[in-house]
């Protein structure tokens, strides 16, 4: 049987991983001024970030149509016996309303609310590409896939709250509390709604550092397959420290890396950086 798996461009996952796992990801609209561009196709997250810089103006981002799902789903449903999309969360995003509405005119396309964005949506189509490898039904597939997502853990902590203040999902009275305190909150995915976590005080170094303490502090709960390190913008020094702490785990047989695509990089600027794992 063969299944066709798709995922939007919100996941995050490298090129080379998801083309490795034959995973066909499609791109989200990017709007600068009034420009529309594709995430990762004809825009970068430093164009956001310069764009940002230069007119103080965010990069916004536009869900994608019922007839944009229609065009992409066309491309494979008759050469494939099954379609499964993975899509950015519903409470995120009117995406997956309107995918869904678009695979209701085929008999073969599924679409899975991943309850996530950036890797943790990732993880979960890396996880449906090794069920199709091991030759599970359709059925069985997005049965496993719809146990998984609220296994998924994901979190971040946030350097530059400007971001959020412009995109309105942070007050300016809050960002200035923060920034005088020199505070970075980590932002923490909770049935499938993104709320503010643990608030760490200091440099980036010393926040990120305290950070991946806490996440993992007890790895016994975690799945030890895959976990991934996702970024913007953020120190090569850094990332490593955050990797040797990962590594001295002596837990996960796979560290991810990924850098943030210009989806999330709209909302969380610069200095943004995540780990992403399933628990047990």
């Amino acid at each position: 049987m063969k299944i066709k798996l798709l995922a939007d461009s919100a996941c995050d996952l490298p090129a080379d991983l998801a083309a490795e796992n034959d995973i066909h990801v499609i791109p989200i609209v990017i709007i600068k001024g009034n420009e529309i561009f594709r995430d990762d196709v004809d825009i970068t997250r430093d164009d956001i970030f310069s764009y940002y810089e230069e007119e103080h103006r965010l990069c916004t981002t536009s869900a994608l149509s019922e007839y944009d799902y229609i065009a992409e789903f066309e491309k494979f449903a008759s050469d494939y016996d099954h379609v499964i999309y993975i899509c950015l969360g519903s409470a995120i995003s009117s995406m997956y309303s309107n995918a869904v509405k678009a695979a209701s005119h085929f008999s073969n396309v599924h679409v899975v609310d991943s309850q996530n964005l950036t890797t943790g949506a990732g993880l979960l189509a890396l996880r449906a590409a090794d069920y199709i490898r091991m030759g599970l039904k359709p059925g069985e597939i997005l049965s496993l896939l719809r146990g998984l997502v609220p296994k998924i853990r994901t979190s971040f902590i946030i350097n530059d709250l400007d971001y959020l203040v412009t995109g309105g999902r942070c007050s300016s009275a809050a960002a200035m509390g923060a920034n005088l305190l020199k505070l970075k909150p980590s932002i923490v995915l909770s049935d499938g709604v993104m709320k503010v976590g643990k608030k760490y005080k200091g440099s980036l170094e010393k926040c990120v550092a305290g950070y991946a303490d806490d996440v993992l502090r007890d790895t016994s709960s975690m799945l030890p397959d895959k976990i991934f390190i996702t970024y913007s913008s953020v120190s090569e020094e850094l990332v490593q420290q955050v990797r040797r702490k990962i590594e001295d785990t002596g837990h996960f047989k796979n560290i991810l890396m990924s850098h943030t695509g210009s989806t999330v990089c709209c909302h969380c600027g610069p200095g943004t950086l995540g780990i992403i794992y399933v628990s047990k």
